[in-house]
């Protein structure tokens, strides 16, 4: 409780919001299983280059939320904790959905394809890669929550102002990822380095 207390703020800290971020929270925690899940299935398509099959499973997994949403928010009126259920079956319909396409899907791969394997000495020289930017990822999210607890801890303060701007470093994440998805995919493939041409000067 003590960081939801600080991204809440110091007003609503000892409210009935504070109760309801803390059983959404709780009750979304039992979905990081099937968020893993899907993580890796969605990677394990990527890797075979079918980026299509992981889009099929988004509108039953957004029909199932939206299901459950009307049904423990609308009828039993559950308020946050029917949200968070029904976020989380979605998480499991989801993952679910991938395992079993990633099962048809293996038998087309002509080799034993195993989703969970350890890894070989050729693809333990990728975490020289990973692992710097897994630390910028983290800095991205680590930047992001600062940001919001520093808003909150303002409190009143915010109301007196028409518009607020909080200044910060530029975020070089969603560039450097796709950099890093470029290359991973590339070397499991075995395939040549990307050269790209060094721009030209102008004048």
């Amino acid at each position: 409780q003590p960081l939801l207390r600080a991204m809440i703020g110091p007003a609503m800290a000892n409210g009935p919001v504070l109760a309801a971020a803390t059983e959404y929270t709780v009750i979304r925690a039992l979905g990081f299983p099937a968020a893993l899940l899907t993580l890796v299935l969605q990677a394990a398509f990527l890797a075979s280059k079918d980026a299509v099959s992981p889009l099929l499973a988004v509108p039953l997994s957004a029909l199932t939320n939206l299901a459950l949403d009307l049904f423990l928010v609308g009828s039993l009126g559950l308020g946050t904790a029917g949200a968070a259920w029904g976020t989380t079956a979605s998480l499991y319909v989801n993952g679910l959905t991938l395992l079993a396409m990633w099962h048809v899907k293996a038998r087309t791969l002509g080799k034993p394809t195993p989703l969970f394997t350890l890894p070989s000495r050729a693809e333990m020289r990728l975490l020289s890669f990973i692992v710097p930017m897994l630390v910028a990822l983290c800095s991205r999210v680590s930047m992001g929550l600062s940001i919001t607890i520093g808003a909150t801890a303002l409190g009143t303060v915010a109301d007196d102002y028409d518009v607020m701007v909080v200044d910060c470093p530029p975020q070089l994440g969603p560039e450097a990822d796709c950099t890093r998805l470029t290359l991973m995919f590339r070397a499991h493939y075995g395939e040549p380095p990307l050269v790209l041409p060094c721009p030209r000067r102008l004048g």
